[in-house]
């Protein structure tokens, strides 16, 4: 992506997590490093393919959206984590669905694999806008063929995701409000049922975060659900109330999103103060030479950012800005 006004268009992204559940014990009883390098090298390489595979398989079904496929964006130790720049609302389901079937068939495999099938996957997904609280972060990196540009991703927003990648578990699948506001707000998907739960604490956070997950069973109700009497999950759409509630309440760091490229006006509509904090940044960016849209950091070495293959046939600090 190259340097200029694109720094500060309008832009929201989802980002999604998967790591594996119960890799430490793994790591400790494997024979030797051979054998557990062996799991993560192939879930390194082949869950991304997974994903990818079934996300061209649902985004076919709706080819009038024209989502953008998911890259990742890097490792973290056990962890892959992915980004898409989301144009409309409607794509985040289709998002959605690709990654919990994933998680799904992935975890299947697993359980075909002998002494793999301890192992399970566990997965977030969550969003952020840019450029107003949210940033960019560009680095400059030179290899053996010349210059090259990445990407990093700071702020608030981002923080929370890797704050409810904590709750994360074998059925349930934290989101952030303005992914379960999307989903309420976007076509009815009967695979997509969702829990909810008493907001939580989050360490360097003032307040409570909801806590949202997807419901991995896909609301089919466990034997467990039944002995403790669980409520079964809902449609996103049954969020609406409480959502517009949220917002009423002006809760910190939670505002209703928008996307600009959104042909539904009531997503791509910008909120008139937002607006005006764009333009403080571009006006501070001409005068002080400072960017908040994506900064630029030249570097000797920086860890590569690998793309996600073609299908077959220390995380941030605490930010206070307000966010989109």
């Amino acid at each position: 992506m190259g340097m200029g006004s694109d720094r500060f268009r309008w832009c929201r992204r989802l980002f999604a997590s998967v790591d594996i559940v119960g890799s430490t014990a793994f790591k400790q009883q494997a024979k030797d490093s051979g054998e557990w390098a062996h799991v993560f090298r192939e879930f390194f390489r082949e869950f991304p393919l997974e994903y990818r595979t079934h996300f061209d398989q649902l985004s076919r079904d709706r080819a009038a959206l024209r989502a953008n496929p998911p890259r990742v964006w890097k490792f973290v130790g056990d962890e892959i984590l992915f980004v898409v720049e989301i144009e409309r609302h409607e794509q985040v389901a289709i998002y959605a669905d690709a990654f919990l079937t994933a998680l799904e068939s992935y975890t299947d495999e697993l359980r075909h694999k002998g002494t793999l099938a301890r192992l399970g996957l566990k997965g977030t997904l969550w969003g952020a806008g840019f450029p107003v609280g949210n940033i960019e972060v560009e680095f400059l990196s030179a290899d053996s063929e010349g210059r090259v540009s990445l990407l990093d991703f700071l702020g608030p927003n981002v923080d929370q995701g890797f704050r409810l990648c904590t709750l994360a578990d074998l059925r349930k699948v934290p989101i952030s409000v303005d992914i379960a506001h999307m989903l309420a707000h976007g076509p009815e998907h009967p695979g997509l049922v969702v829990g909810f739960e008493e907001p939580r604490g989050h360490k360097g956070v003032p307040m409570p975060y909801p806590f949202i997950w997807l419901d991995r069973q896909r609301g089919q109700q466990s034997a467990e659900d039944h002995l403790l009497g669980r409520r079964p999950g809902v449609a996103p759409a049954e969020l609406r109330p409480w959502l517009e509630d949220l917002y009423t309440l002006q809760v910190p760091n939670i505002a209703r999103p928008f996307l600009e490229t959104d042909p539904d006006p009531q997503f791509s509509r910008i909120p008139a103060d937002m607006d005006a904090r764009r333009n403080n940044l571009m006006n501070r960016s001409a005068e002080e030479g400072y960017v908040e849209g994506r900064d630029v950091a030249a570097t000797g070495s920086s860890p590569t950012d690998p793309p996600l293959p073609d299908p077959p046939g220390p995380r941030t600090g605490e930010d206070t800005n307000p966010t989109i």
